[in-house]
């Protein structure tokens, strides 16, 4: 009977033996489909009949941070390849996985961080205080962290807790932190504006690819304003010169492209008005002269009594209108063009032949010439266009929408693009108040000094209204920059085979090259020439592409 007994209790221990090992076996081998199906697939909950209205993760897809991207904490990376977040994704970070706490296969968090398996979770803060539930600390909801942790419901809290960081994780594939990946992660340089390092598989990778560095300048820059521009003559010193009545050309002393001094003879023109006009003035002279003479004469009348005081006062009223008459005379000379010297030479020559000596109003340049000798000319025709082109206009036309930087008193370039190595600097002196209807520009006036003549009027040019100058910029050539998503940015080298593209803030552009108010400094090493090699880099791996190869 005993032995009974003794054989049955050895049977049975290894029976629970048997039935021990079985078990951690079958332990052992779930748990390695789990860890395969954790790195191979997603699991995905199917929505049963009654579940109708769920998404493919079990809760409907309105409040699910897996299918709609504003449901997820910002500010959190998340792992496209594997469509969970970064610091839950133990697929590429093995290392942060905590195998203690349980996981939730279906929505990639803890169990005891899942609110889409466990609503409690908002309900209650137990699951999050555990021990320290009675220490008195709010808890958000919302979004499953302590209040006083709360960054998106307390913004104040970012700037405390700027110096609190949680251990950063580190993207193996290109040795950078993740959240300096460009490669991993390029929505960051455009999302958040900050600075993403891209990897390349070897230095030669760049060269391959033509890509170039260098230092970027420092020097003087200026912001401004480019329009369009045609140059003409300074309005305030031409003059079209005709003549005042009709006549016959009776020389002509100048040509076309002559420069004439002030009070030059151009030409000398014989009139019929003109005749009448000298004769009426000679002959106001004599009728002055008798006149006065009355006046004497009657004075001395009435002193001795022989006249009487009436005819002393109708002899000077005679000579009153006289003086009138000469006058009347005398101007309509000068009206005709005649100098205060030729009037008086008039007088004392009494040529009979009625000349009139047409002269230069001032120092000039004769740019059109329509007289000819024996012509008849009409009154008002002109016969010459004298121009001072020392001091020369451009007309300039200022969209509306750069009205507002644009004042008087600024500097202008002006480069002609028939000569454009050559800079002519002037002085804006004049800006429409009003902007065409039709073109939307506004009108503005230059005055450009003109040495040796070059400026030629109906010259088309370029001109750079200059509203804003620098004399110790940081600037990069254009070919530097490249845009993602209206974002400038600059690559620069910090390895040889590590780049990091840099947000940065153009200010003035001059020649194909930017001034840069942030993200460059002088002694960064940054691509000059093919950094659309870079910019491609970043947006691969929106593509699922990976790092550049050889």
């Amino acid at each position: 009977m005993k032995m009974l007994i003794r054989y049955t209790q050895i049977a049975l221990s290894v029976g629970i033996l048997s039935l021990l090992a079985a078990c951690n076996h079958e332990v052992e081998e779930a748990n390695s489909k789990d860890e395969v199906s954790l790195e191979n697939e997603i699991v995905m909950a199917q929505p049963t009949s009654d579940e109708a209205n769920l998404g493919p993760h079990g809760v409907p897809e309105e409040e699910c941070y897996i299918c709609n991207v504003e449901k997820r904490e910002k500010g959190r990376l998340w792992c496209k390849e594997h469509n969970r977040y970064e610091d839950r994704c133990f697929i590429c970070h093995p290392e942060l996985k905590d195998k203690k706490r349980l996981w939730c296969k279906e929505h990639f968090l803890y169990e005891d961080e899942c609110y889409l398996c466990h609503p409690d979770i908002k309900e209650n803060k137990s699951a999050r205080i555990g021990e320290e539930e009675d220490s008195g600390r709010l808890f958000c909801k919302e979004h499953g962290v302590y209040e006083d942790e709360c960054t998106i419901c307390h913004p104040e809290l970012a700037e405390a807790h700027a110096g609190i960081k949680s251990p950063a994780l580190f993207c193996k594939e290109h040795q950078v932190l993740e959240d300096e990946c460009g490669i991993c992660h390029p929505e960051l340089a455009v999302s958040g504006g900050k600075p993403v390092k891209i990897r390349f598989g070897s230095e030669e990778s760049t060269n391959k690819a033509g890509v170039q560095v260098g230092y970027p300048e420092v020097g003087s820059i200026s912001d401004a304003v480019e329009v369009y521009a045609e140059l003409t003559f300074n309005q305030n010193m031409l003059a079209l010169i005709s003549l005042p009545v009709g006549g016959i050309i009776h020389r002509v002393h100048v040509d076309v492209g002559e420069v004439v001094k002030e009070g030059g003879l151009l030409v000398e023109v014989s009139s019929i008005e003109i005749s009448r006009a000298i004769g009426d003035y000679l002959r106001a002279i004599a009728e002055d002269q008798w006149r006065e003479q009355s006046v004497v004469r009657e004075k001395k009348l009435r002193e001795e009594n022989i006249s009487s005081e009436k005819d002393l006062q109708a002899a000077i009223a005679s000579h009153v209108a006289a003086d009138a008459t000469l006058l009347q005379a005398r101007q309509q000379l000068r009206t005709l063009g005649f100098t205060p010297e030729q009037i008086e030479r008039l007088v004392k020559e009494k040529n009979d032949q009625a000349v009139l000596e047409v002269r230069a109003p001032f120092d000039g340049e004769l740019v059109t010439r329509n007289a000819v000798r024996g012509a008849l000319v009409e009154m008002g025709n002109p016969l010459f266009t004298l121009v001072d082109r020392s001091i020369m206009w451009a007309m300039l036309n200022i969209p509306e929408k750069d009205v507002m930087r644009v004042k008087k008193g600024q500097k202008v370039e002006i480069v002609l693009d028939s000569m454009k190595t050559r800079v002519f600097e002037g002085t804006l002196t004049w800006v429409a108040s009003e902007v065409d209807e039709r073109t939307r520009m506004a009108t503005g006036r230059v005055e450009i000094p003109n040495p040796g003549g070059l400026l030629k009027a109906q010259t088309f040019a370029r001109a750079r209204i200059i509203v804003k100058s620098s004399k110790r910029s940081v600037i990069i050539p254009m070919s530097s920059v490249q845009q993602v998503e209206g974002q400038p940015f600059a690559f620069v080298k910090l390895e040889n085979d590590l780049y990091e593209a840099r947000p940065v803030t153009i200010g003035a552009q001059h020649r194909k090259k930017f001034e840069i108010l942030s993200g460059i400094a002088p002694l960064d090493q940054l691509v000059v020439k093919n950094s659309f090699v870079m910019k491609s880099q970043l947006l691969l791996s929106r593509l699922g592409a990976g790092c550049v190869d050889d």
